[in-house]
């Protein structure tokens, strides 16, 4: 009965109890309260329901504005406000937003673009650094290399001038890195395999002897070192346990193959 009476968020109960009197409707509802409550209600519902739709409006108008200043591919996030303003400011889109919104949303897609480029930047940066990297690594330039040679060898280089002097630099100091930690762990894989021959040799050292019956479990170590003193497994057994520094002595590493 209030929607068909055009009741709106703006109506006074007063104009609604004059326009509805006559109402059966209205009529049928007692007590003063209970159509001042149901009045009060229906108001309340119609400013809910017309604030969402106002937000919806914004946010479609908002969305139409933003999308005017996507399809415009000759901005960049220096562009001034004022020359945005010159520009579109006889456009429904633009004149459809108030001011204080625009420059809010201007300002907004300028953030927006400030990262997009600054990404873009980034993304070209890398791959020109993987580039110039890739050129070391063709030139296979040793770890002993110098920045200075390097400039001075690679300054007519595509790949070398796209960049500048502090990524360079970067780029040549992220290689030199990569040889050294590859050169490291070639040494350590070196060592550790040679540790592990060491260690083998000497086990079939000591196997030998057993089976020879030269040792057994109750030789002392005084009595077997007498007797490998001068061979090359024990020797470089010893080495290799002078250089590790291991908690353990020779006499307890040696008793565990016995």
């Amino acid at each position: 009965m209030l929607r068909r009476a055009g009741v709106t968020s703006t109506w006074k109960w007063e104009d609604c109890e004059r326009v509805l009197q006559k109402e059966e409707m209205w009529k049928a509802i007692k007590t003063f309260q209970e159509k001042r409550q149901l009045f009060n209600d229906f108001v309340k519902d119609c400013k809910t329901r017309e604030k969402e739709e106002l937000r919806i409006k914004r946010d479609r108008l908002r969305s139409r504005f933003r999308q005017m200043l996507e399809d415009d591919t000759t901005l960049n996030s220096d562009v001034k406000f004022c020359e945005i303003a010159t520009k579109y400011c006889t456009d429904e889109r633009w004149r459809s937003i108030e001011e204080r919104d625009r420059e809010e949303l201007f300002q907004d897609y300028l953030d927006d673009l400030e990262n997009k480029e600054n990404e873009e930047k980034r993304i070209l940066r890398d791959q020109r650094m993987r580039s110039l990297k890739g050129v070391f690594e063709e030139k296979r330039l040793p770890v002993s290399t110098k920045w200075k040679e390097v400039c001075m060898n690679m300054r007519d280089d595509p790949a070398f001038n796209l960049l500048d002097k502090i990524d360079r630099l970067k780029a040549f100091s992220e290689y030199i890195t990569a040889i050294e930690s590859k050169e490291k762990a070639e040494k350590e894989n070196s060592r550790k395999y040679f540790e592990y021959k060491n260690r083998e040799n000497f086990r079939d050292l000591l196997k030998d002897l057993i089976n020879k019956l030269e040792i057994n479990s109750k030789t002392k170590w005084k009595v077997l070192v007498a007797k490998i003193k001068d061979t090359p497994q024990y020797l470089n057994l010893v080495r290799f346990i002078r250089v590790k520094k291991k908690d353990y002595t020779r006499r307890n590493y040696t008793k565990r193959f016995i």
